[in-house]
């Protein structure tokens, strides 16, 4: 059976322990997360329509930085992955060495798995996201329009900030994204062509096929999947965008790094600013330093 279609609550289970091997995310909060710098957040669970999500308020105590960050995670993450993860703690850090305050940050949470689409039959969050959980979040923050905003997205949150870039960009003053999940390959590639890509790729044919299905679950057919593709997308937009900074990782597992360089490749034929970041590891270890500069 596949797992996208097992019970809700087994599929999630699987989806936690999917995310912690396949992605490397780390559910316990790091244990210096405090020591790092005091922040009283607050995180609760709101509900729009039939849609229910999960959010958190991160305001940094005493910081003189106005800017708004709004954080999308990845796969196997929550809301609170911001505050808990070591890669959130290190570009942290890094702010603080550079002698910048970090802003306020609001996340966004639908659950283990979930894709930023305008499709009616899974609840266009794009819509939703957009008209009335941005506003809403924005007001729990008490944000008054003195600071930029700023999108940041890792992995499958990646893909789901790109959306708003590729499809909103005046949303937000600036993008910051990391090891987006950027597929060479449609969803239904055939058998040949995922082989020769897992063979000049060395990805893992797992992921590769579990990445695949994830796609073909959310998306009925090829007109979806195209109006999603970051790949395709890219190509329509002539607008001179917001900067946007993007890490893709040399060794990733998914072979995201194909499609983070063709993102990127198109990208820079555009008249804009944008930062490409190349990261010698695996799935979704990022540079700190840099997107600490960017921002």
């Amino acid at each position: 059976m596949s797992l996208l279609f097992l019970k809700p609550k087994l599929g999630n289970a699987i989806f936690l322990l999917f995310g912690a091997w396949c992605f490397g995310f780390s559910f316990a909060p790091i244990a210096n997360a405090q020591a790092i710098e005091r922040a009283d957040y607050k995180c609760a669970t709101q509900t729009f329509g039939d849609a229910e999500f999960d959010y958190c308020v991160y305001p940094t105590t005493d910081s003189q930085n106005h800017d708004l960050i709004v954080h999308l995670h990845g796969l196997g993450g929550s809301a609170r992955t911001w505050y808990d993860h070591e890669r959130h703690i290190n570009t942290r850090r890094e702010m603080a060495l550079l002698g910048k305050s970090v802003p306020t940050v609001v996340t966004i949470s639908f659950g283990n798995l979930w894709l930023l689409t305008e499709v009616q039959e899974r609840g266009d969050k794009y819509h939703l996201v957009r008209d009335k959980i941005l506003p809403f979040l924005k007001e729990q923050a008490g944000y008054n329009g003195a600071g930029r905003m700023i999108l940041m997205g890792e992995s499958m949150g990646g893909f789901n900030a790109l959306q708003f870039y590729l499809k909103d960009p005046q949303l937000f003053s600036r993008y910051v994204i990391m090891c987006p999940a950027v597929g060479e390959l449609n969803p239904w590639s055939s058998s040949d062509d995922v082989d020769a890509f897992i063979e000049r790729t060395k990805a893992s044919r797992f992921r590769v096929s579990f990445y695949l299905e994830v796609a073909r679950h959310n998306f009925k057919d090829m007109a979806e999947w195209q109006a999603h593709d970051p790949l395709q997308l890219v190509k329509t937009q002539v607008l001179n965008m917001a900067p946007i900074y993007i890490s893709g990782d040399e060794h990733d597992q998914y072979g995201f790094y194909a499609g983070d360089k063709i993102l990127d490749s198109l990208l820079g034929s555009k008249p804009r600013e944008h930062q490409w970041r190349s990261v010698n590891g695996r799935h979704c270890e990022v540079d700190s330093k840099s997107i600490a500069q960017f921002l």
